[in-house]
């Protein structure tokens, strides 16, 4: 009975702090460069998530993909492809080959619609940038790979000293979505470039989507590289050298367009010791947006896989307009951090398939995985996301139920105990009653008693007192 009970006070307990409430902290891990070399990270954490990456990878054969595409590819690299984080891939997820950690890496990018803003901050001084990491909501089962890829998300923090860096990424990835190098004085990320001389083909459908897919798994396999690659041992390097590359750090991603990418993309770069911010296309020529402290809206860039358009700004890209004039709304102010932050959970920054919204300044990191629903009009158009319903305190409700059922065993035992008063009271005085009757009989016999054996006094000696 002590044991049931123990239990089911356990289980409230558990009920009553198991609540969700969002946007929830993602996981962090806290390591050296020493401790964790690249290599060894990533086999740590596709082990630590094999489970699930298993279950994707399960996932896009059976009905994420085409099989005639995946048939295709593999024929193609036919086992020609090998590379140490290949090799880590293999060993901690069961059952896969080279080919898997290809089609798993070229799944994610090709999913991703993500968007990236620059500000130039005053508390902490410096200058910030935001990065959300969305699936592309054209891709009917979007929602469950936003789901799949919060659980595999995580940031890294290199506790360094000069050489300390930030980034975020998920298990079993090439490299980071986005990174900061303390030494560098520099945040990077990405997003595709639309406009670029190789622009990323817009999903049309799950059909198109698993040829893309496919494609891009196929020029990895050649030896194209992709930007978040270059971000993990762009900050490696600077801590295995101890000195930033040279010419600069743009070149070392762009190149004047000679980097191997398979599409073009938009990189941007925020200067936190400078106070700069711009963002570059991987093409030789042809696109870049800068923050200019000398204009009245040069103090933020908002930017998506479209790019800005210089001479008619109105016609850009609506996530890009409405996105900074939330910005000029709400920010300008006060140019904070968490302002920022706050603010960039505004749509189209943030969509129900945005897996996390990260934002960095010099100093702070926040990283968080997000949740919301699609708010429509009366045209079916997604105006809004709304956050979920603020989670029930079910401490407060069980507090209330326990006291409800207190206050009725209460009264019930009251009730009882009242019933059993009355009878202990009726009883006591039947007692009573019945005890005083039996002590009048008894007196009464007693008299009677006594009465009767008393002598008799003589006739002679009453005559005699008689007195004629």
């Amino acid at each position: 009975m002590q044991i049931s009970m123990l239990t089911g006070f356990f289980l409230l307990v558990c009920i009553c702090f198991s609540r969700e409430a969002w946007p929830k902290p993602m996981q962090v891990i806290n390591t050296s460069f020493d401790n964790s070399p690249f290599v060894s990270l990533f086999a740590a954490q596709t082990a630590k998530h094999a489970k699930t990456i298993r279950e994707v990878l399960d996932r896009m054969r059976s009905q994420y993909l085409n099989v005639a595409d995946i048939t295709e590819f593999e024929a193609y690299v036919n086992n020609a492809y090998i590379s140490d984080l290949a090799e880590e891939f293999v060993r901690a997820v069961p059952d896969t080959k080279y080919t898997d950690f290809l089609l798993y890496n070229s799944f994610f990018e090709v999913a991703s619609n993500s968007m990236v803003a620059l500000m130039s901050g005053v508390s902490p001084e410096g200058t910030y940038m935001g990065y959300s990491q969305t699936i592309d909501g054209k891709i009917s089962y979007a929602n469950e790979l936003y789901k799949y890829m919060q659980e595999l998300t995580y940031e890294v923090n290199y506790m360094d000293g000069e050489y300390s860096a930030v980034a975020v990424t998920f298990a079993g990835s090439f490299g980071y979505s986005i990174t900061r190098s303390d030494y560098a004085e520099l945040i990077i990320s990405r997003v595709f470039d639309n406009g670029g001389v190789k622009p990323f083909p817009a999903i049309q459908d799950d059909g198109h989507f698993s040829s893309l897919v496919t494609e891009l798994a196929k020029k990895l396999a050649d030896g194209y590289e992709l930007p978040s690659q270059l971000f993990q041992s762009f900050i490696y390097e600077i801590y295995e050298k101890k000195s930033l590359p040279a010419p600069t750090a743009s070149d070392y991603f762009i190149r004047n367009g000679s980097r191997n990418y398979p599409y073009s993309y938009l990189i941007a770069f925020a200067n936190f010791g400078e106070y700069m911010g711009q963002i570059l296309t991987t093409d030789s020529v042809g696109y870049s947006r800068a923050l200019d402290s000398s204009t009245d809206d040069g103090w933020r860039i908002v930017q998506s896989p479209e790019r800005y358009n210089m001479e008619k700004p109105m016609k850009s890209d609506f996530r890009i307009i409405q996105i900074e004039r939330a910005l000029d709304s709400n920010v300008k102010d006060s140019r904070s951090l968490d302002a920022f932050s706050n603010m960039l959970r505004t749509y189209p920054f943030r969509q129900s398939t945005t897996v996390y919204i990260t934002t960095f300044s010099g100093t702070e990191s926040i990283s968080n995985l997000q949740k919301c629903t699609n708010i429509m009009d009366a045209a079916k158009s997604i105006v809004a996301c709304a956050d979920p319903p603020p989670p029930t305190n079910w401490l407060s409700v069980v507090l209330s139920l326990a006291l409800i059922v207190l206050v009725i065993v209460g009264w019930v035992f009251g009730i009882k105990n009242a019933k059993k008063y009355e009878q202990g009271l009726y009883k006591n005085s039947r007692d009573a009653k019945g005890s005083k009757v039996k002590g009048t009989v008894g007196k009464s016999s007693t008299n009677q008693l006594s009465q009767e054996n008393a002598p008799l006094k003589n006739n002679s000696e009453s005559d005699d007192e008689i007195v004629v």
